[in-house]
């Protein structure tokens, strides 16, 4: 008998020092035994022996796993209970219990589980194992993101290059509308209910174009982050700890799409390289219009993403434009055009919050008609004009009163040079100073001027250029009006 006990005593040592929290579960599904160290050590640090044992498991898994786990959890346990006849399969990479801010940090534990039942007369107790795989999981999602890495590659090689630009335009579009919607203020339920019906709206949207262009590692990407939020949308009650998990998960989506986005670069330089071999080292110079539209297109995206309001440009129709008009025409596209970008569009949280595309449009356009000249129009989608700034700007021998103010008054007022008021904020959400610019070159090339907007809406401004010019007078000028600006 002694040494029976003592062989008791060297097994029971043995198994306490296993890695794996064992747990005897009575018929009752509370805590008859804790077998080692580990399952003493469940829940707080600070939790004794004595504690644990009796308690319901339900109430002592609660530290331990993620809520909607430890519910499948106990079903399955249930079922086992009323069905005993063999042990459920290992469930694997079981998410842990974590706040918000402990998984957007990554710091959230797995685990696996394993029951074995045993059947006595009292009914049916079950063996709970429990161990911590956390380190084994995170390799796994180390090999997970090299596959998806190498499976990027192999897509980006087999995919039609010009469909491959036109996605990315799309998948910047959307990470940007994306980013946006997950830094709109939400208080109320329904705020944050109809903000995650959103982003999971955008989130289909990019990757069922992902899906066209065969990058599967972006289309499961955005699966899973869609998939995370429906999750969310069958809590009972959301708050803003919620969305903590939004922002490194969006990164990373964003990662998946920037790395497409160099390699269809590097791609697209080798196909540049083999074609310059089979082609005349002569340089032709590029057309004016070309380079004007690259210009402007450079000056769209700059400011744009130093304002952090994203814009596309559209150009159309500048090979109309007369030689003799090109010098002075650049200049008045230039300062449209950053005026539409800096005044016009709106930040990305404001376009999102008036329920706008995230990025804004510009469309610059020209046309010509025999006898009547060259009329080049920037149109934006943008705030417009404050009716309410236009007191500020002076016509003629004085102010004009807001509510005697027409629509054409309000187009002669922007043409005016601004009043002395030292407000900049008045000056700049009207436009004053740009289009003094506009209006004194186009004065002096004996063009004219027309604005039209519609506040939160938008606004066009039209240059009207006559048929023929004497461009000595704007030419040698040039220089004295840009000062203006």
């Amino acid at each position: 008998m002694t040494q029976i006990h003592n062989t008791n005593i060297r097994t029971s040592r043995l198994i306490d020092r296993l890695d794996d929290a064992l747990l005897l579960i009575a018929p009752d599904l509370t805590v008859q035994e804790l077998l080692t160290q580990a399952a003493r050590d469940l829940g707080s640090t600070s939790t004794k022996r004595r504690e644990l044992l009796g308690l319901p498991l339900n109430e002592v898994l609660t530290p331990v796993l993620a809520p909607r786990v430890l519910q499948q959890l106990m079903t399955q346990i249930h079922t086992l209970i009323n069905a005993p006849t063999e042990p459920l399969p290992t469930l694997r990479s079981l998410e842990g219990a974590a706040s918000s801010a402990l998984r957007a940090a990554g710091l959230t534990r797995w685990y696996d589980v394993w029951l074995q039942p045993f059947v006595g007369d009292d009914g049916v107790t079950l063996l709970l194992g429990l161990r911590d795989v956390s380190e084994r999981w995170r390799l796994a999602q180390e090999l997970e993101d090299a596959r998806r890495a190498h499976e990027m590659t192999l897509g980006v090689l087999r995919a039609d290059v010009l469909a491959l630009e036109d996605f990315l335009n799309t998948a910047l579009q959307s990470m940007s509308t994306l980013h946006a919607l997950q830094r709109l203020p939400a208080r109320a339920d329904g705020a944050f209910r109809d903000k995650l019906a959103r982003i999971g709206n955008e989130l289909r949207n990019l990757g069922e174009a992902a899906i066209k262009v065969g990058l599967t590692p972006i289309v499961s990407r955005a699966n899973a982050l869609d998939d995370t939020l429906q999750s969310l949308q069958t809590q009972a009650v959301l708050s803003g700890d919620d969305f903590l998990q939004l922002p490194p998960a969006l990164d990373a989506l964003f990662i998946l799409i920037g790395t497409a986005s160099r390699l269809t670069e590097q791609r697209a330089g080798r196909l540049i390289n083999q074609a310059v071999q089979n082609v005349p080292t002569t340089k032709l110079p590029q057309p004016w219009h070309e380079r004007i539209a690259a210009t402007l297109q450079g000056l769209v995206g700059t400011v744009g993403n130093d304002l952090a309001q994203p814009a596309q440009l559209s150009v159309q129709g500048l090979e109309q434009v007369p030689g003799v008009w090109q010098r002075n025409v650049e200049h008045l596209l230039v300062s449209l055009v950053r005026n539409a970008i800096e005044h016009g569009i709106e930040p990305l949280y404001q376009r999102v919050a008036d329920n706008k595309p995230a990025v804004g449009a510009i469309v610059v356009e020209c046309s010509t008609a025999p006898g009547q000249g060259c009329t080049l129009s920037v149109r934006d989608d943008g705030r417009g004009i404050d009716p309410s700034l236009l007191a500020h700007y002076r016509i003629d021998a004085g102010s004009i009163e807001l509510d005697t103010a027409s629509q054409q008054d309000t187009e002669a007022l922007l043409g005016i040079p601004a009043s002395h008021s030292t407000d900049e904020l008045l000056l700049t959400q009207a436009r004053g100073l740009g289009l003094e610019f506009t209006r004194e070159l186009l004065l002096r090339m004996q063009g004219s001027l027309q604005v039209s907007c519609k506040p939160k809406q938008w606004t066009l401004v039209q240059l009207h250029l006559p048929e023929t010019q004497t461009a000595t007078a704007s030419d040698a000028s040039l220089a004295e009006t840009q000062q203006v600006a």
